[in-house]
């Protein structure tokens, strides 16, 4: 088959080279008796098939339907994936992926090397859970770190991390695989999975660079090309992949019916249409075999029944909270007296808004944060004020739009921001918050990282946390000696807003195994104080293992997909519906 010409061309062959359809997705008979037939490899998250070794495909159906519980296995270069299908169609069906190949001829390297990160091999203890973590967020299958331990030396497999030189963070993960090793591929080929970068990272690239080495390393090993498989609609992936000259090719993937695939073959889509804080209780309830039915999608309101009982939830708020309680986390003020009520650190507060008393205030804190009495998502929320004439500025701003009696000035906490989980009074996670920071490369403006850490963080985040070019920001900026047009130096972290809001470009950091005693005792205490069974506490913490803290709110409707790996959702849905804590649905 002759290359195809044209811009708009989706296949392009490659010249003089092993084109055709029947040789990318493989020929029976020159398997036989040479190479290795009826092939695959163990990859962690399941097993890799190579569709064009087998000798058949009723084969190739008896050995994928082996997939063990937990796993995905993936059937790849599938030559006749209706046939395979047509074995048994309640265990089968065409994965809505699509592949892209890399001729390695046509690969140029980056112009510059990434200054901020280093690729290595998977080699230290510490780097299986940081990889697994990524895996988690992206919600992909975990991979056994005793396996990335055995194979981290593989010829087969290659596994790569991405380690920040900011932090020493592992920040991003990819697995290769050597088909002339596996199968003394004819053809000579290469493929990628698993590409994962971690949601929090504030680092740009890391993505390019992870398929960069995994392409420079299989030249070196004398591979001809590199093959991956995409989601179809995962566009962001797609456009990095052209970007490097990879070509969409006609290769088909077949996978198993089951729990992790589930989204992709069945068409009960109710809970992605919610955002993640719903999606995330809804699969949950599904899971147990509870029945979840729509309310409003856009409010991410819906009911979950067990039998003839109903829950509503917006969320994670409930009818288990009280309108009460409810009220009391809404205002401010009203949570702070119940909880100083109970003896519990809360911070000061500026009773009058007039100008003596806020220059009074400002005077004796030297830092101060003004926000709504009623408010969410960090809106309107400016931290860090020491100047009284921006005080006032931003006071008058608040008090017009929301009414005098509406605006709270408290003094500015110390330490680091900690949001905690408790649910049926009993604490069940903890996790920092740090404010959306940039990492400078040298070249890009500051309105150039911010953008690209905030699409970023736009889609590790389902499009709920983003940050926003608006004057806290630039406020933040000035204090710093910079404007937008600013070239940040290489490696050079910043601060761009001062708030943690997650939803403002925020990052989390899970911590429950590190706080003490003392404060998960006084969460609950605050909990029963406020008589709300399922509540987030923003603290401010000098020391994140200490016992110093200070309650800066309490939200009655926490975003628990927030807080992965701990076990908030199952423990949501053990108080929701008890009778399901021992039932699955698979």
């Amino acid at each position: 088959m002759q290359q195809q010409k044209g811009k708009n061309t989706e296949y392009r062959y490659h010249k003089n080279q092993m084109s055709s359809l029947e040789n990318w997705t493989g020929s029976e008979s020159k398997w036989q008796g040479r190479y290795k037939t009826n092939c695959h490899i163990d990859c962690g998250w399941g097993r890799l098939f190579f569709g064009q070794t087998f000798e058949n495909t009723k084969t190739l159906a008896k050995d994928l339907v082996k997939e063990k519980t937990g796993t995905r296995d993936i059937a790849f270069y599938v030559k006749d994936p209706q046939v395979l299908i047509s074995h048994d169609p309640t265990y089968f069906f065409i994965d809505p992926s699509v592949t892209y190949r890399m001729w390695f001829e046509k690969y140029r390297p980056a112009k510059r090397v990434h200054k901020n990160i280093i690729i290595r091999r998977v080699s230290l203890e510490s780097d299986f859970e940081m990889v697994n973590q990524i895996l988690r967020s992206r919600k992909m299958v975990e991979i056994d770190p005793e396996f990335l331990n055995k194979h981290k030396h593989s010829k087969e497999l290659v596994l790569l991390v991405a380690e920040s030189l900011a932090d020493q963070k592992i920040v991003g993960f990819v697995m290769g695989v050597d088909h002339s090793q596996v199968f003394s591929d004819p053809e000579n080929g290469s493929s990628l999975w698993s590409l994962a970068v971690d949601p929090h990272c504030q680092v740009s690239g890391v993505g390019e660079s992870l398929t960069r080495y995994l392409i420079e390393y299989f030249q070196m090993q004398g591979r001809s090309y590199m093959d991956l498989s995409v989601m179809h609609d995962n566009q962001q992936a797609i456009k990095l992949y052209k970007k490097l000259s990879f070509v969409k090719v006609p290769v088909f993937t077949v996978k198993m019916k089951n729990v992790i695939n589930k989204k992709l073959y069945s068409n009960s889509t109710e809970a992605e249409a919610y955002n993640p804080y719903a999606q995330i209780i809804i699969n949950e309830a599904v899971k147990r075999g509870l029945r979840v039915e729509d309310f409003d999608v856009k409010q991410g309101c819906f009911y979950i029944y067990s039998g003839q009982r109903k829950i509503r939830c917006r969320e994670s708020l409930t009818d288990l909270t009280s309108a009460y309680s409810n009220m009391l986390c809404d205002n401010k003020n009203m949570t702070r007296k119940v909880l100083n009520q109970f003896h519990l650190q809360t911070p000061q507060v500026c009773t009058n808004l007039n100008q003596e008393a806020l220059q009074d205030f400002l005077s004796q804190h030297q830092q101060v944060v003004v926000k709504p009495l009623s408010g969410e998502q960090g809106k309107d929320v400016y931290v860090g004020i020491e100047n009284l004439d921006r005080l006032n500025q931003i006071v008058t701003l608040l008090v017009d739009k929301y009414g005098e009696d509406q605006v709270v000035v408290e003094n500015k906490v110390n330490g680091e921001d900690v949001r905690i989980i408790v649910i049926n009074y009993k604490f069940v996670a903890a996790a920092v918050r740090r404010p959306p920071q940039v990492v400078g490369t040298g070249e890009h403006s500051l309105r150039q990282l911010i953008e690209k850490q905030s699409r970023r963080r736009q889609s590790a985040t389902g499009g709920e946390s983003s940050i926003p070019l608006d004057e806290e920001l630039i406020s933040c900026l000035k204090e710093q000696g910079y404007t937008l047009d600013s070239i940040l130096e290489a490696k050079k972290k910043i601060v761009v807003r001062k708030a943690c809001n997650l939803h403002q470009g925020g990052t989390i950091e899970d911590i429950t195994q590190v706080i003490d005693e003392k404060v998960k005792q006084v969460s609950e205490v605050a909990a029963k104080a406020l008589e709300i069974p399922v509540v987030g506490f923003d603290l401010m913490m000098p020391d994140l293992s200490g016992s110093e803290y200070n309650i800066i709110e309490a939200n009655e409707r926490p975003g628990l997909a927030n807080h992965e790996p701990q076990p908030v959702v199952e423990s949501f849905i053990d108080f929701l519906f008890p009778e399901t804590v021992q039932k699955t649905a698979f």
